[in-house]
């Protein structure tokens, strides 16, 4: 047999004949055709521009691929990425993967990366398209202080809106408002601006050698706001100084010499010491005048001044104080110097000009504050505004000062040298004052607002003045007014005793016998007040004790009652009921007097707890004991069943223990008798709730999904909340846990179940963890039960299409006989895969055009066809062309896509190979099989 190789472009087919002549002489050959690919088709992207949107630290894949038209090396395309990025981007076999990207490591939130796809014949041919990565910046970083600790030593007196130091903190994050910080103090005496300035707002003035210390926090603007804690240390060296300092120093100004300004000195709140001033003086006064300025607290020794202190005439107050702890006595000599507020330099806050905080000289008069002067300053301003009292007001208001009110100053409040238009001056306040408002022209500060004594005793005002009529180029001064409320005594009175409704007096009690005292007070002072009983057989005196006003004879029995009036100067009122039970008169009553316990008493027992005795009942000694006897009163509800008394000794007893949870309150009635005649004692026991009763769960299952490829902490679910029978909040905390790292409780108060890790539908559909419930305290004690409930949690991962379907192969190619393959007949079947679980099945469909070797079809009037559910190639006419070649997608229900080409040839019936099988043709169909395999 000879063979015989033909070379021809587009269609290629192996042929095998035999040829016969008579008679019988045969000859066999074979020839072989060869396609040779001309690499004449250009892969094209279908886009010229892809948008991928990307949030922060997430991953993404993107199918970006061009259809293959060619086959062997012109149909393999390589694709590859022109930039040089320090990005987790590569792309491979047309599918881009974008891995987690750290938007902080990005100049910008958009990268721009141009695609190549090229087949590997030479010449070349390619393609290339732009892809556009946008990631959107998370809240992934918190805020960072520069130091953990800082530690401020003040180096003078700091008056309210003055600033103490400042920190700061900054925000990694890359966009605002993630990176955007705000602070706050965990000491309400404090505020941090958003420069981080530590601004002083308590009341008064903050001594220069005060130790204090708080926690401040720095949170950002994102969300879920992330935040910092730093501490602030404010002259750390004056609070490490340890045990009694014999000789200490302290002072006050001018302003904190008001009545009941408190007085700070290094060794008051000492733990175990008791305080007592012993002795005062003052140059120029009596001791004994110096001890009433003076008030010292003797556990806490808190210093007070009771009355207000003249700085003019009193420069130092010497105090010695004794300091005891058991046996021990310290002397402590306590110097008191009272400075004028011109020598305490003040900070202010930020005007409405910006400006940085500066510190003042030691001894200005006050703090300046803001830039230096701009250039073009006109020489002819020469003199900034000068405010009177050394920039220092002091002054009071009455509580009860109707709006309107003007403070009483020295207006106006500053001068100023300069003549004419320069030398007018404005006058504004630095902060929002809710009861003060000041006139800019004449400096009068009017009041707006009700003041309160309680809730504010004294206001800080600081006030700006700038000359040149406010315009520009100007000087500016400040100055602080201190203003002291007084007091308007229009508090009520209180009346505070607690057994006014269980008072007792024997019936042969003579008039102006005391049954009790009434203890009143008023924070006005009650040296005023006047009480009344409201009742004719009772009357109160000048001390407010109650006395027996007439003969209480024949009220033996009785419990009279009535309401006490207590009144004070400014006709406040207050109220209180009042009760008094008259007991008969002794030697003429003969049913027995029970002392103990009262009549009308609750006593108070733990539940599940067994006493040997719950109350000893005692009546008047002059009863004989063994003439008395006690019982329950079993006509009285049936509490009394859970009781038992000893007849002879008033024993009472609890048959068995009480239980909260059944029954909180047993009210009972005892018989006292001797003889025939009974006194009833009505009692009430209540029971105190235990922490006897764990948590439990009112199912033993639940189901709850999570999504597939999700990050970050997120909410899985609520699981049915577990219940402790528990009556008291205290007692009812029930707080969960569970038995994996995966899945937790944020709040282990709350069922509420997170996790913070991804999950693969594809490599686990299901996870089963254990919940456990427990008491939070872990104090409970169930003898039924298990001190935790636990329940089976089935948590199913619901399926994200997150993968993309793939042909089982990547070029298909069919042969069909000319003339067979007419309309409607089956040609082949491509088939493809994918791992998400596609509801309503995969997509087929042809892309492009259907080619031949002389004509190209669009798809409207192409010759062949694909079944989109089953993937079925059909032809659609009488296929007359040799060979057709195009390509074929398929999409799942996510848009994934993938390709594969199919050529597809069509045979005339001259171009088949007959098969010519030299047997019986027994063999042939015992072998059918066989040979058609």
């Amino acid at each position: 047999m000879k063979t015989i190789n033909h070379y021809i472009q587009r269609s290629a087919f192996e042929r095998r004949g035999e040829v016969f002549n008579l008679p019988g002489a045969s000859a066999k050959s074979e020839l072989v055709t060869h396609v040779i690919d001309d690499n004449n088709y250009s892969s094209v992207f279908e886009k010229d521009r892809f948008l991928i949107n990307i949030i922060e630290g997430q991953s993404k894949k993107v199918q970006i691929v061009v259809p293959k038209f060619a086959e062997g090396k012109n149909g393999h395309i390589s694709y590859s990425i022109s930039e040089k990025i320090n990005l987790p981007v590569h792309i491979a076999n047309g599918v881009l993967f974008v891995g987690a990207i750290d938007r902080e490591a990005m100049a910008d939130s958009i990268v721009n990366l141009t695609i190549t796809a090229s087949d590997t014949e030479k010449p070349a041919r390619n393609s290339t398209t732009v892809v556009t990565i946008r990631v959107k910046d998370i809240n992934d970083n918190p805020p960072i202080f520069s130091n953990s600790r800082y530690s401020i030593v003040l180096g003078a007196f700091i008056s309210p809106g003055g600033v103490v130091g400042k920190i700061s903190a900054t925000d990694k994050d890359a966009t605002s408002p993630n990176n955007y910080v705000h602070y706050f103090s965990h000491d309400p005496q404090f505020k941090i601006s958003d420069e981080g300035e530590i601004v002083f707002m308590g009341s008064g003035i903050l001594q220069k050698d005060d130790h204090m210390q708080f926690n401040i926090t720095a949170t950002d603007g994102g969300k879920p706001p992330l935040s910092a804690t730093a501490k602030v240390v404010i002259n750390e060296h004056r609070g490490k100084t340890n045990g009694v300092q014999n000789e200490v120093t302290t002072q006050i100004s001018s302003n904190d010499t008001v009545e009941k300004s408190e007085i700070k000195w290094l060794n008051a709140g000492m733990s175990g010491y008791t305080y007592e001033i012993i002795k005062a003086t003052v140059n120029g006064f009596e001791d004994q005048k110096v001890m009433e300025w003076l008030k010292i607290d003797k556990k806490t020794g808190r210093i007070e001044t009771l009355k207000r202190i003249d700085p003019v005439k009193v420069k130092t107050i010497k105090v010695y104080i004794s300091m005891r702890k058991g046996k021990r006595e310290v002397p402590v000599e306590l110097i008191i110097n009272v400075t004028d507020a011109d020598e305490i330099t003040s900070s202010y806050m930020k005007s409405a000009v910006p400006r940085n905080f500066t510190t003042p000289e030691p001894g200005t008069i006050a703090a300046e504050v803001g830039a230096q002067p701009t250039e073009g300053v006109r020489p002819e301003i020469r003199v900034k505004p000068i405010f009177k009292n050394s920039s220092v007001f002091t002054t009071f208001i009455n509580e009860d000062s109707i709006l309107g009110t003007v403070l009483s100053l020295p207006y106006p409040l500053a001068t100023n040298s300069d003549d004419g238009h320069i030398g007018g001056l404005l006058y504004s306040m630095t902060e929002n004052e809710p009861y003060f408002k000041i006139d800019e022209k004449n400096s009068t500060i009017r009041l707006i607002a009700p003041l309160d004594f309680k809730t504010q005793k004294m206001h800080f005002l600081n006030i700006k003045c700038v000359d040149n009529n406010g315009e520009l180029p100007y000087h500016e001064s400040f100055a602080s007014v201190v203003v002291n409320v007084i007091n308007a005594k229009n508090n009520y009175p209180v009346i505070s005793n607690t057994d006014l409704l269980h008072l007792n007096v024997g019936e042969d009690a003579k008039p102006e016998t005391v049954i009790t005292i009434f203890k009143v007070s008023d924070a006005d002072g009650f040296e005023k007040t006047q009480l009344d009983v409201n009742s004719s057989m009772f009357k109160v005196d000048e001390s407010f004790k109650l006395l027996v006003a007439t003969s209480l004879k024949g009220y033996a029995g009785q419990r009279l009652c009535s309401t006490v009036t207590a009144r004070n100067k400014q006709d406040r009122v207050a109220t209180s009921p009042y009760c008094v039970t008259v007991y008969p008169a002794k030697n003429t009553h003969h049913n027995p007097l029970v002392i103990s316990p009262k009549q009308n008493s609750i006593h108070y027992f733990d539940e599940n707890i067994v006493y040997d005795e719950l109350l000893k009942f005692t009546v008047l000694e002059e009863y004989e004991s063994s003439k008395v006897t006690f019982r329950l009163n079993e006509m009285f509800k049936k509490d009394w069943q859970l009781f038992s008394i000893d007849k002879n000794n008033g024993s009472l007893k609890s048959k068995q223990p009480f239980d909260f949870e059944k029954k909180t309150v047993h009210e009972i009635k005892i018989l006292t008798c001797q003889a025939d005649n009974c006194s009833s004692t009505h009692l009430f026991i209540s029971v105190n709730d235990r922490n006897d009763n764990c948590p439990m769960f009112p199912k033993q299952d639940v189901r709850l999904t999570v999504l597939e490829n999700e990050k970050g902490k997120r909410q899985v679910g609520r699981i049915p909340a577990a219940l402790d029978s528990d009556f008291h909040s205290d007692n009812t905390k029930v707080c969960y846990t569970t038995d994996t790292l995966i899945f937790f409780f944020s709040d282990p108060t709350l069922p509420i179940l997170f996790t913070n890790s991804s999950f693969d539908r594809e490599h686990k559909k299901q996870h089963q963890i254990t919940i456990n419930a427990y008491d939070c305290n872990l104090s409970c004690r169930d003898p039924h039960q298990p001190m935790n409930g636990t329940i089976v949690a089935l948590i199913d991962v619901i399926d994200v299409n997150d993968n993309f379907p793939k042909f089982t192969k990547k070029s298909y190619a069919s042969t069909v006989v000319q003339g067979q393959a007419m309309a409607g007949s089956h040609i082949l079947t491509v088939q493809a895969t994918d791992l998400d679980d596609e509801l309503n099945g995969l997509a087929y469909s042809l892309r492009g055009f259907v080619r031949s070797p002389t004509q190209t079809f669009t798809l409207s009037e192409s010759p062949i066809s694909v079944d989109q559910s089953t993937g079925e190639v059909i032809a659609n006419e009488l296929l007359k062309e040799s060979s057709y070649y195009f390509t074929v997608i398929v999409v799942d229900s996510a848009g994934h896509e993938d390709t594969a080409s199919v050529m597809v040839s069509v045979v005339t019936y001259a171009q088949q190979t007959e098969l010519v099988f030299d047997a019986p043709f027994e063999l042939i169909m015992k072998n059918e099989k066989n040979i058609s395999e």
